[in-house]
């Protein structure tokens, strides 16, 4: 547990709220600058333990933050705007969670930042958010870096990973076809995809 003045602090603020510990935007994007004054290098987990919203809600602050220079995002959390560039935390830029090897995706904005994040769920999610030059993925069998638009996508598998709804990632259309075969779920392409998690048709 991280930060129990703080979380005292949050429970105080919103006692009778029916919401209980939703937070708008100013008294959110305040906790976080706090926190990071505290700790300054924070996973996404550890900021969404203290303020308790969605993965997009806490996307948009953090990069409402970065761009006032308050913070600075990177691989999975967050650092103080005083600590050096070369900080980096292992996990989902969007969720928080690891970054399994199989189903990771690598996302590279027009600065030529790079985001990891877990699944191709977070990906699409995080993409809804803002504009990527690239986004690469690993093929779920062997391993390999892919491009997402080139890809073959299995869906609604029979195979857990990280986050809901299961999308597997491959290369070759007759690889998703077996996996189809075993495990279920139906084939899409990329577009196909994009509609279903980043317009919500799941």
């Amino acid at each position: 547990m991280i930060f129990y003045d703080i979380i005292i602090t949050k429970y105080i603020f919103f006692v009778g709220n029916p919401d209980h510990l939703k937070m708008n935007r100013e008294i959110r994007q305040h906790t976080i600058l706090n926190l990071v004054e505290r700790k300054p290098v924070l996973t996404l987990a550890e900021i969404r333990e203290v303020i308790n919203v969605s993965a997009m809600t806490l996307h948009r602050d953090l990069r409402d933050l970065e761009e006032k220079r308050l913070i600075r995002r990177v691989h999975g959390g967050v650092v103080s705007g005083k600590m050096p560039l070369t900080v980096q935390i292992e996990s989902c830029a969007y969720c928080g969670g690891e970054l399994p090897v199989r189903t990771r995706i690598t996302l590279i904005d027009q600065h030529g930042k790079k985001f990891q994040v877990c699944c191709c769920h977070c990906g699409f999610g995080f993409m809804k958010q803002e504009k990527y030059s690239s986004a690469l993925g690993v093929d779920f069998l062997y391993g390999t870096v892919v491009d997402l638009k080139q890809s073959h996508f299995l869906v609604k598998p029979r195979v857990k990973i990280c986050c809901e709804p299961s999308v597997l990632l491959f290369a070759d259309e007759e690889d998703a076809l077996r996996m189809q075969k075993g495990f279920g779920g139906e084939i899409m392409n990329y577009e196909a995809v994009r509609q279903l998690l980043v317009e919500g048709l799941y």
